[in-house]
């Protein structure tokens, strides 16, 4: 009987390798190797995390990796499951992860949190952009990246009030450049990038010791650009106003043309030609 089963087992694998070696049994391990390789990263993240919770609160260190590991092995495993297509800015993020928990955990530097808002900025308008299929809206978003960064140091750390000028600047910046990508307004918003040194400055002003020569360039600024902007934006209107204008005209010219003379200019007519037929 167990002679029986060896031969029966050894002539099925004789098959089942015959027909795998000409090609007529497919079998696929692939999805198990996609599978695997993402886990290992993810290990290697856990064992990051033990060695934090072996050394706490010295080992705070451990977290960088961790996160960034962690990170990595959760997008490559979606990725390897579904589609990068939405996920790859996992990977931008994936620093600001790291940079994050130590933070949290450490010994709260306020000067983490510039990588950290920008390199999160910087995913975020990656992901929308690709959920959205609206990279020529939010393409402004990496200019506001490094604002987002600053803007975090400045709440939370120390309050420099010079931090403001180039968070005024950049995000002045990166809202001209959305509004003009999403309305094809850039002949009129133009003169807005020379105000943004101004908001720049201004938040300055405000923030800081409200020191009065700050005015000076900030009034300065904002005239110039507010005039270009009046002298511009009246000539895109007027260079749009055109057809209505014209439009008008021809409707109004038509209708004078084509309008019945009134009663009063009837009855002096006939007047006229009565005088003219009794000789007057």
């Amino acid at each position: 009987m167990k002679d029986n089963k060896k031969y029966i087992l050894g002539a099925l694998l004789v098959v089942v390798g015959i027909l795998i070696f000409f090609g007529r049994l497919n079998i696929n391990l692939t999805w198990i190797f996609n599978l695997t390789w993402p886990s290992i990263i993810l290990g290697i993240s856990f064992l990051f995390f033990l060695g934090y919770y072996a050394k706490r609160p010295y080992g705070t260190g451990f977290l960088v990796p961790a996160g960034i590991f962690f990170t990595l092995g959760v997008t490559f495993l979606i990725g390897e499951i579904f589609s990068y297509r939405l996920v790859w800015s996992g990977f931008i993020a994936a620093p600001a992860v790291g940079l994050f928990l130590l933070y949290l955990f450490g010994a709260r530097s306020a000067g983490l949190l510039v990588p950290v808002g920008t390199l999160f900025t910087i995913a975020g308008v990656c992901f929308l952009s690709e959920l959205f299929h609206i990279w020529h809206w939010l393409w402004p978003g990496f200019i506001a990246a490094p604002a987002v960064g600053l803007l975090l140091l400045y709440i939370f750390g120390e309050r420099k009030a010079g931090l403001l000028v180039p968070v005024g600047i950049l995000l002045s910046i990166a809202g001209l450049c959305s509004f003009a990508s999403i309305f094809n307004a850039w002949s009129i918003v133009w003169p807005g990038f020379i105000m943004a040194p101004a908001v720049g400055l201004f938040l300055l002003y405000i923030a800081g010791k409200r020191d009065s020569a700050l005015l000076i360039p900030i009034f300065i600024l904002t005239a110039i650009s507010v005039m270009l902007f009046s002298v511009f934006c009246l000539g895109r209107i007027l260079h749009s106003m055109r057809y209505l204008i014209g439009g008008a005209l021809v409707i109004f010219g038509l209708i004078t043309i084509l309008k019945s003379p009134s009663k009063n200019n009837h009855d002096n007519y006939n007047d006229y030609n009565d005088n003219d037929s009794m000789g007057i």
